[in-house]
C-alpha cells in the first residue's frame, strides 16, 4: 500500500534535478535545512523531520542543526520494507534508534521510506515500540486551480488516493496514526513543474484552509532541499494558520494528545479549528548518497 514506483519517465526527470537540489559535498543541503529551522523559528513552531538513519549516520551533524525540532525514523535505509518479515523489520527499526541515540538524538514515531506500508510493516512498527506512525498518505484539496488538473489526478492516483479526504488521527491498537497531506512538494514542483513561488504559496494556503474548515489534522511534507522553491509559501500557510487559531504542533505532540484525548473532548487543544504540523523528510544529503544507496549501503 502507498505510493506506487515511479514511472520511467519520473525517475529520469527526477536523476536530471538531483544536481540542482544537492552537491558532491553537504553544503547546498545544510544551508536548505538551516534556513527551513529558522523559518519555523521565528514562528515559534516545532517542525517534524523524518531521517533516514544511515544518512544520519553519515551526517551526524544534522542533530546540531536540528536542535529544538523534533526528528522521526525514516527507515533504516531508504527501502521499500514492507516486502520484509516483521521480524526483520523491527530488528532494523531497531538498529535505525540506535543510530539515532548515538549521536544523541530520542525519537518515538516513524515514516516509512516512499510512504510504502503495509499492515505487518504496522505491526512492526508499533513492536519496535513508537508511539505514532504518519506513513499513509492522505488527499488533500489545495484549490480548484490545481485539483482539476489531470496531472494532479495522476498523482494522487499513484500513492492510491481517488479523491481528496481530509483525515483525523486514527488508532492502530496502540500506534497513533497521522495520514501525511498529498499533494507534498515533490508531486507540486518536480510532477507537475509548479515553481512560482505564488502558486505554491496559495497551494499551501488553500491546503490551510481546507484544514481550518474541515477541522482535521494537515500534516505537511516538505522536503529541506526544495526549501527554496517553498519558503514563501510555507511563511503564507503559517501565517495563515497561526492568524486562524490553529495548533500548531509536532507530530509526537499530537499522538500524545490524541491519546489522552477523552471521548467527546474537542479533537484539538484550546477548541483549536484545526492541527498542522510541518514535516520535512531528510533521505539524502549529497549526491553521493544516493550512490550509496544504489550499492545497497
Amino acid at each position: 500500500m502507498g505510493a506506487k514506483s515511479k514511472t520511467a519517465c519520473q525517475r529520469i526527470r527526477r536523476a536530471f534535478l538531483l544536481p540542482s537540489r544537492y552537491g558532491f559535498s553537504s553544503t547546498k543541503f545544510l544551508g536548505n535545512l538551516e534556513r527551513m529551522v529558522a523559518l519555523l523559528k521565528r514562528h515559534e513552531v516545532v517542525g517534524t523531520f523524518p531521517i533516514t538513519a544511515k544518512v544520519l549516520e553519515w551526517h551526524p551533524e544534522l542533530a546540531g542543526i536540528l536542535d529544538g525540532m523534533e526528528v522521526a525514523v525514516h527507515g533504516l535505509r531508504h527501502r521499500n520494507l514492507t516486502g520484509l518479515e516483521t521480524n526483520r523489520q523491527i530488528a532494523m527499526m531497531k538498529e535505525a534508534i540506535g543510530i539515532f541515540r548515538s549521536v544523541g538524538l530520542q525519537t518515538n514515531g516513524f515514516r516509512a521510506p516512499y510512504l510504502r506500508w503495509s499492515d505487518s510493516m504496522m505491526e512492526a512498527v508499533s513492536g519496535a515500540g513508537f508511539l505514532y506512525d504518519s506513513s499513509v498518505p492522505s488527499g488533500w484539496s489545495c484549490g480548484s486551480e490545481f485539483d482539476s488538473l489531470a496531472e494532479m489526478t495522476e498523482a494522487l492516483r499513484s500513492y492510491g488516493i481517488g479523491g481528496t479526504a481530509n483525515k483525523l488521527p486514527t488508532m492502530r491498537s496502540r500506534l497513533v496514526e497521522m495520514p501525511v497531506a498529498i499533494p507534498d512538494d515533490e508531486i507540486l514542483i518536480d510532477r507537475l513543474g509548479i515553481t512560482n513561488p505564488e502558486q505554491l504559496s496559495r497551494a499551501l494556503t488553500a491546503m490551510t484552509a481546507a484544514a481550518i474548515q474541515s477541522g482535521g489534522h494537515l500534516v505537511l511534507q516538505l522536503h529541506p532541499e526544495r526549501f527554496n522553491f517553498f519558503e514563501k509559501a510555507l511563511d503564507e500557510a503559517l501565517k495563515r494558520a497561526l492568524g486562524e487559531g490553529a495548533w500548531v504542533a509536532p507530530l509526537g505532540e499530537v499522538a500524545m494528545w490524541w491519546l489522552k484525548k477523552r471521548p467527546g473532548e474537542h479533537n484539538w487543544p484550546q477548541e483549536a479549528p484545526c492541527a498542522l504540523t510541518v514535516s520535512g523528510d531528510i533521505d539524502a544529503v549529497t549526491l553521493g548518497d544516493f550512490i550509496a544507496r544504489r550499492l545497497g549501503r
